[in-house]
């Protein structure tokens, strides 16, 4: 799986039509910026799928159809009814043996992360019992490690690391050397999560291989955590043999299912903790000058 938020894109992508209904249509003024204009028709859209779904509940392409006015309501930034339509997805989406575990997430996921982040649906208890439900209702997949690697991120999600807080993290690097985050009190760490495949990913290596080179003599180091696959460890060794990128790197080749990503439920990277001398995290995704500056005043 490249992209745990790929199908948030395919969402998003998805056009916003209905079949059978003919949205009420307004006229748009000069007057209305971009941002209006995507808005409006995003708004008329979800109108019109709202309505075919009332008169087709059992629509063979009801879950298309739910899948394009999600895509509307992420336009309008709409998390209430975001919500509701992930709800609706799940309750259609066939339980049991009958999906991949990945094709679950494609709900589960973006429905915990609303529930776990979002100021206007926020909802720990509700997040849990979603959870647990699914626990339940896709009980097979739970015993499979792609199915424990799901549910270990959703509740990774639930408690994802914060500023104040710690993180857990000891393995054997790509080059044999064993690296434990808890031995490094004293020092300011950066925790990097990233891939080969993830272009912004990539593009970060050379300023944080600058932040090292500046920084690193003062007690400033960096842990690398690559989530690509196992079929991918060559790439990646010659990726951080060509870019002498010299930091520690973790490599359990299972992608977005390894350890460490899902005890942070991450759902996206690049994703950084930098971990200051009383080994809390201080800040979480800065990168460029804020990263450097923040650095800096971690280690005076």
């Amino acid at each position: 799986m490249k992209s745990i938020l790929s199908a948030l894109i395919i969402a998003v992508c998805l056009p916003c039509v209905a079949q059978q209904t003919t949205p009420q249509k307004t006229s748009p003024t000069v007057n209305e910026s971009f941002d209006e204009i995507k808005i409006r028709i995003a708004t008329e859209q979800a109108q019109a799928l709202e309505a075919y779904l009332a008169a087709h509940p059992d629509a063979s392409d009801a879950m298309a159809a739910l899948n394009s006015l999600y895509g509307c309501y992420l336009t309008t930034n709409d998390a209430a009814r975001q919500l509701k339509t992930l709800e609706r997805k799940y309750s259609v989406f066939t339980k049991g043996t009958g999906h991949d575990a990945e094709l679950i997430g494609y709900i589960l996921y973006p429905m915990v992360e609303l529930l776990a982040g979002s100021e206007q649906v926020r909802n720990a208890a509700k997040a849990n019992a979603v959870i647990e439900q699914a626990k339940k209702d896709f009980a097979d997949h739970a015993k499979t490690e792609k199915g424990k690697a799901l549910f270990a991120t959703l509740e990774g999600m639930l408690n994802r690391p914060v500023v104040g807080g710690t993180l857990e993290i000891a393995f054997t690097a790509l080059d044999g050397a064993k690296v434990d985050l808890a031995a490094m009190k004293g020092k300011v760490v950066l925790v990097d999560f990233w891939a080969t495949w993830c272009a912004p990913c990539v593009a970060s290596q050379p300023k944080i291989k600058e932040h090292y080179e500046k920084f690193h003599d003062k007690g400033f180091e960096v842990i690398g955590i690559s989530l690509d696959s196992a079929e991918d460890k060559a790439q990646v060794q010659s990726f951080v043999k060509k870019k002498n990128l010299v930091w520690p790197q973790a490599f359990s080749g299972k992608g977005w299912d390894d350890e460490f990503a899902a005890k942070c439920g991450l759902t996206g990277i690049p994703s950084t903790f930098l971990i200051g001398k009383d080994g809390k995290i201080a800040a979480i995704d800065l990168g460029g000058p804020e990263l450097e500056a923040k650095v800096e005043e971690l280690l005076k």
